[in-house]
């Protein structure tokens, strides 16, 4: 029997190849953003010099702190209630909820960066 490479990763057959499938795309997925996040750190930060990246690490810091804090398990929240109930109607009206709390906390996020960046860097 012939081993079918396309067969193997496109097309679900039995749960253990699922699973193998999976993992397989996980693995790569993470091993190749980590590749791509490592390559535009090196380029961004040879292109902005020594004091621009570190007014760049200091702003996407805050920004990643923040974007942890604004979340409040939103995304948890979402995922738990589909997964219990994927055919409820009362899933958009979670959703339509849930995607106007993030965006109402993303936007008091960014008026606190810019804020912030307006107070603590110098307008060169």
């Amino acid at each position: 029997m012939r081993f079918n490479l396309k067969s193997f990763l496109f097309q679900n057959h039995t749960a253990e190849q699922t699973i193998t499938k999976n993992t397989l795309w996980l693995i790569i997925g993470k091993i190749g953003g980590r590749i791509l996040r490592t390559i535009l750190v090196i380029y961004a930060a040879r292109i902005l010099g020594a004091a621009n990246w570190g007014i760049f690490s200091y702003a996407a810091s805050l920004t990643g702190i923040f974007a942890v804090l604004t979340d409040f398990g939103i995304s948890s929240l979402i995922t738990r209630e589909h997964a219990r109930d994927s055919m409820s109607k009362e899933k958009d009206k979670l959703i339509s909820t849930a995607f106007f709390l993030k965006l109402a906390t993303s936007g008091s996020r960014h008026t606190f960066y810019y804020s912030c960046r307006t107070t603590f860097c110098d307008n060169q």
